[in-house]
């Protein structure tokens, strides 16, 4: 536990056996037991991953996991990590020793030994040492490149380890104001490393060596906070670190330039000492007795934007079918069935309040809220009660029928039933003007896919709403693209007109981006890039805008304002987020193959990554050869399908699969030029740490300018990768052409669960935010 990103907040960093490297990780690491895996978690546990952990601290007891966002998920046989700052540039930086002796994870260790029996031979303990690897892994360096990511600099801060290190303690032997180490290693001597941080040019530190009081002379449990020019940078002085080890109490905090520093003091029993000049490349001994104290006064908690409300009369929870989408695609990267709940919003009864819809999931009703005029909600009965059967993953308030009330569309979704069900046709309500609805028969045409996205706009120039429908999935299919439609609007009867949009469409809008006086379409999907279609006439055609060509992602969401107020209209683009074990840089490839490669009637899926100059699979031999037995008798041990490359195990097959490869996996602001061009612009990293499934643009703050916030996550993946559960919700600012996030300690604005949605509700005194939750209550936040 350490303060990793200069907050004042204790994270934690938990050390794991997963191996970054293809082989071993294919060879030597166990596969994810899918049955005891849901057991656990069906008992209380957690998800039990096979990764390090990286706890970032949200303030409040909440915490989000950033192991794969920082660089740090995979060190293999790891044992002790260490966060001190080793380069002098003010950032704690990460040492982790390796290594086993004897590997018993071996995954070839049982076949090794039932070979040798079939030959009649003893298996004894000798014998067995024999078959069990040994072999060094080693230590890791890592920089530290401001609190949340990290880069592997082994190679270029140290040596090569040729030994397997346990324990590390670091300690300034040769008092030069830089923090060296000592490593113990198996069946080695222990090594010394000796930094050479004080000797670098422009490198500077201050020490301090730290006296407390009489029952803690320790002073462990000391708080310090180092102020200078640059920033600030915290430390919490406990000696207990990394594996069976106690680092030397002496603090040595690293400068970025050759600059004095202010100093607080928070000792154990509560007291404050303040000094307030500290110069640098010296040694400070500060002693609790010897120096002036203040008592901690009770100061009043800056309000915060946002409070958590469920005081206003909304109390639904959504409640997720129990389907199982991975028992037909085995290797489905995560969910396609837990899409919903929706929400959307719309003054329905004509009091000038936003009411919205949420949708619920198979099996459950959405519910209607009507909103009075002190911002309290009353549920609305309709005849979507007669319509719980469906699972409602979007939908849209439009005037389908020109009678100058709002009319709702509920789009139904999920994968939980087979490909054209009934129950995969959409639903048109029609409003008396006052609020009461009534099912519409025969208004919107068959159309039994599964979907989510929906937009509206007046295509053929007629006065009328026409609707544009996309398809996320065909079940069991994945990632096929399933059709999506145009319904042309005749006096509130629709017919449907196809559409080639080549996607699976998971979010849409129609807007004028060119500026040319009609809307345009823009949609978004996995394993796609972001697609505009021009309007000509009533048509759409692909337009070719070079920027977003290669923009093949796996994107969830998309929004639209003029963030910028150059009149013309910007994008946001909610992609799978960068806190994932998938990469893509330009030494990382991820790529998607699908076909029936066993010929036995269902798709397979094959996700890929590049190692060595090869294509290699994502998934290991186990759960491989349960989509695909053939696998298993192909390659008769783990050993082998570790050295295999893709082409070695699907061979020509490949050449007749649908295959996409991403080029981006992080969320976007496209900023729109005013010539029918973008630039594409990454969100801060504070948004990228899942998921994006929804945005919300707003004046959160009545500044007159708006803020973007986003929602996401996903909880139901395959058990081998993590889940996507850090977001907390996040609030960006924009200020002079860039993002900032805000801190949630400052906003208040802190999600809850497996976010979908969010939707922004205004009234002459308040903003409330409604986020709802995938298999959860709704997130109510009040602006204060």
């Amino acid at each position: 536990m350490v303060d990793i990103n200069n907050d004042g907040l204790l994270d934690i960093y938990v050390v794991d056996m997963a191996p970054s490297d293809h082989f071993r990780s294919k060879a030597y690491m166990k596969s994810m037991d899918v049955k005891k895996f849901h057991g656990l978690k069906d008992n209380g546990y957690h998800s039990q991953y096979m990764f390090n952990t990286f706890h970032m601290n949200n303030d409040g007891g909440d915490f989000s996991e950033i192991a794969q966002f920082s660089g740090t998920a995979k060190t293999d046989w790891s044992w002790s990590p260490l966060f001190f700052d080793m380069d002098h540039d003010g950032d704690k930086d990460l040492f982790i020793t390796n290594g086993i002796k004897e590997n018993f994870l071996f995954r070839d260790i049982m076949t090794e030994v039932n070979k040798r029996k079939r030959s009649g031979l003893e298996i004894g303990l000798d014998e067995l040492l024999n078959i069990v690897p040994s072999d060094i892994s080693e230590n890791i360096f890592y920089k530290n490149k401001g609190g949340s990511k990290f880069d592997n600099v082994s190679s270029k801060w140290a040596e090569p380890s040729f030994y397997n290190s346990n324990g590390i303690a670091t300690g300034d032997f040769d008092n030069d104001g830089d923090l060296d180490f000592v490593t113990n290693n198996m069946d080695s001597n222990a090594t010394l490393y000796e930094s050479l941080a004080a000797s670098r040019k422009g490198a500077n530190s201050i020490k301090l060596l730290i006296k407390g009081a009489k029952n803690n002379p320790g002073a462990i449990g000391t708080k310090l906070k180092l102020t200078t020019d640059s920033g600030s940078q915290w430390h919490e002085l406990y000696t207990v670190r990394g594996y069976l080890s106690s680092i030397d109490p002496a603090v040595i905090f690293g400068l970025k330039d050759n600059e004095s520093a202010s100093l607080k003091i928070t000792w154990p029993d509560g007291k404050i000492s303040k000094i307030p000049f500290l110069e640098a490349n010296k040694t400070y001994v500060i002693d609790y007795y010897e120096t002036e104290k203040e008592k901690v006064s009770n100061l009043e908690k800056q309000p915060k934007i946002f409070s958590n409300s469920n005081s206003l009369g909304i109390t639904f929870r959504h409640k997720e079918d129990k389907f199982n989408d991975y028992h037909k695609q085995v290797l489905l990267p995560h969910s396609q069935s837990n899409v919903g709940p929706s929400i959307i919003k719309g003054d329905i009864d004509g009091d000038g309040l936003d009411d919205f819809f949420v949708g619920g999931a198979a099996g459950q009703s959405g519910i209607l809220y009507t909103q009075n005029t002190i911002g309290e909600f009353f549920e609305m009965k309709g005849p979507w009660n007669q319509d719980k059967q469906y699972e409602d993953t979007g939908g849209l308030f439009f005037d389908s029928d020109g009678d100058n009330d709002l009319d709702l569309y509920v789009v139904s979704g999920g994968a939980h039933l087979a490909e054209n069900n009934v129950l995969y046709q959409d639903r048109l309500y029609i409003n008396d003007g006052k609020g009461n609805f009534n099912k519409a028969i025969n208004n919107i045409p068959n159309i039994p896919i599964s979907g989510q996205a929906i937009a509206a706009s007046d295509i053929d120039g007629d006065g009328d709403q026409d609707l544009f429908i996309g398809g996320r999935i065909i079940p069991d299919q994945y990632p096929y693209s399933p059709n999506s439609y145009l319904l042309i609007n005749n006096n509130g009867k629709f017919t449907k007109k196809q559409i080639e949009i080549n996607q699976m469409v998971s979010s849409a809008l129609f807007s004028d981006y060119d500026l040319d006086g009609d809307d345009d379409l823009i949609t978004v999907g996995e394993w796609s890039p972001i697609k505009i279609f021009n309007n000509e006439n009533g048509s759409f055609f692909p337009a070719n805008i070079e920027s977003l060509n290669e923009t093949t992602g796996l994107w969830f969401s998309l929004a639209e304002n003029d963030i910028d107020l150059d009149g013309d209209i910007d994008y946001f683009v909610g992609n799978i987020g960068l806190n994932t074990k998938f990469k893509v840089n330009d030494k990382k490839e991820f790529h998607i193959y699908s076909h029936d490669f066993d010929s036995n009637g269902t798709y397979d899926i094959v996700l890929s990554s590049n190692y060595n100059g090869n294509l290699v699979p994502s998934r290991g031999r186990e759960c491989s050869s349960e989509q695909m037995p053939f696998i298993k008798d192909k390659f008769e041990d783990y050993r082998s399908f570790a050295n295999a490359t893709l082409y070695d195990i699907y061979g020509d097959s490949l050449n007749e699969a649908l295959h996409y490869e991403a080029n981006i996996l992080y969320s976007v602001f496209l900023e729109n030029l005013g010539d029918g061009s973008f630039k594409v612009k990454k969100l801060p990293w504070q948004s990228q740490l899942a998921p994006i499934s929804g945005f919300a643009v707003t004046d959160i703050n009545n500044d007159g300018f708006n803020e973007v916030i986003t929602v996401g996550n996903l909880y139901n993946v395959e058990v081998e990768t993590v889940r996507y559960d850090s977001s907390r919700g996040c609030i960006l600012s924009f200020l002079n052409g860039e993002f900032k996030a805000i801190s949630h300690l400052e906003t208040g604005f802190i999600t809850t669960g497996d976010s979908r949605a969010i939707c922004t509700i205004k009234n002459s005194s308040q903003t409330t935010l409604i986020v709802t939750n995938n298999d959860g209550s709704l997130d109510v936040f009040k602006s204060n």
